[in-house]
């Protein structure tokens, strides 16, 4: 993940929620992607086949409400999440 517009005034926070929670916090400065791997356990999972696993940053920005992106971007974008997945460790 990366917060790749270097003209932003902070590094953002960026949550990893899961069914039983916040499963990580995480500072994204701007700047090149970095890795992040958050360690989970079963149990933070659910018992379930399935579990959904969020993203959630503390701020977000509009690219053309940024003057000095000069951008007619309308969308509000917080991180850019390059890759997600779920490695199992010790089957």
């Amino acid at each position: 993940m990366d917060q790749p517009v270097a003209s932003l005034p902070a590094s953002q926070a960026v949550e990893v929620r899961g069914p039983s929670g916040v499963l990580a916090t995480l500072t994204i400065p701007a700047g090149p992607p970095q890795v992040a791997k958050v360690p989970l356990t079963p149990e933070q999972l659910g018992p379930g086949e399935r579990a959904d696993v969020t993203v959630k940053v503390d701020t977000t920005f509009v690219p053309a409400a940024t003057p000095q992106l000069k951008s007619s971007d309308t969308r509000e974008l917080g991180i850019r999440l390059l890759n997600a997945f779920v490695e199992a460790k010790g089957i």
